[in-house]
């Protein structure tokens, strides 16, 4: 099942990137908004999301090329074709279920 069919209008965002260590990790803010999720490449194909300390899930590039998002229970919700989609999605999905987590 592709991410667009769990997470409908989900649209990628442009990308902010913040190095912090080139070899090791990079970090990207989704949105500079009070929503801003930090994902952090801490290999070379896998992605890490942060909201405020509270885990929003992993992405991880396959043999593919796809990019397999998984939550914040570890539970697979779909491939995508470019990180930025994956992204996106995992924080709709977080923010649609966070509760008090997701607010200012």
């Amino acid at each position: 099942m592709g991410l667009l069919a769990q997470c409908p209008g989900v649209r990628a965002r442009g990308r902010r990137v913040h190095a912090t260590n080139e070899k090791v990790a990079r970090s990207q803010v989704v949105d500079e908004g009070p929503r801003a999720v930090r994902w952090s490449q801490v290999e070379e194909a896998f992605y890490v999301g942060n909201y405020r300390g509270n885990f929003v899930g992993y992405i991880d590039k396959g043999p593919d090329g796809g990019f397999r998002s998984f939550d914040s229970m570890s539970t697979l919700r779909g491939e995508a074709s470019s990180l930025e989609e994956s992204m996106a999605c995992l924080d709709a999905l977080f923010f649609a279920t966070a509760g008090d987590r997701g607010r200012q």
